[in-house]
């Protein structure tokens, strides 16, 4: 048949390393928790500044796609379709740009989490 399994005793189960308390300090003196809050707000702040740069390009783009249109020929109508557009999209961009920034901090929190329980099991 095929090779035959082997059980660890209990006294080589011991011997493993394991997660406990005093990896977790281990991996709290490893990671400064001060130093990655910082990288985070840096990270969001840059998110946001992309965020809002693309929205004022977006904005001056529509703006200048409906004065182009029929819409131009009557610039009241022109005036009150772009107040009513940029007030909506604004808006919505800014609460999508908010779910990002609130995304991409998780996903940054769990990629330094992973990076750090790599460590600890090397």
């Amino acid at each position: 048949m095929g090779a035959e399994r082997t059980f660890k005793s209990m006294e080589e189960l011991e011997k493993e390393p394991t997660l406990s308390l005093s990896n977790h300090k281990r991996l709290s003196d490893r990671v400064d928790l001060s130093d990655y809050s910082l990288q985070m707000s840096r990270s969001m702040d840059k998110v946001k500044d992309l965020l809002n740069s693309y929205i004022e390009n977006l904005m001056a783009t529509e703006k200048c796609k409906v004065s182009r249109s029929s819409i131009s020929l009557h610039p009241h109508n022109l005036e009150t379709a772009l107040d009513w557009y940029s007030l909506q999209a604004k808006e919505e961009m800014k609460q999508l740009m908010d779910k990002m920034t609130i995304a991409y901090a998780e996903v940054r929190k769990y990629l330094a989490l992973t990076v750090s329980m790599q460590q600890l099991i090397k």
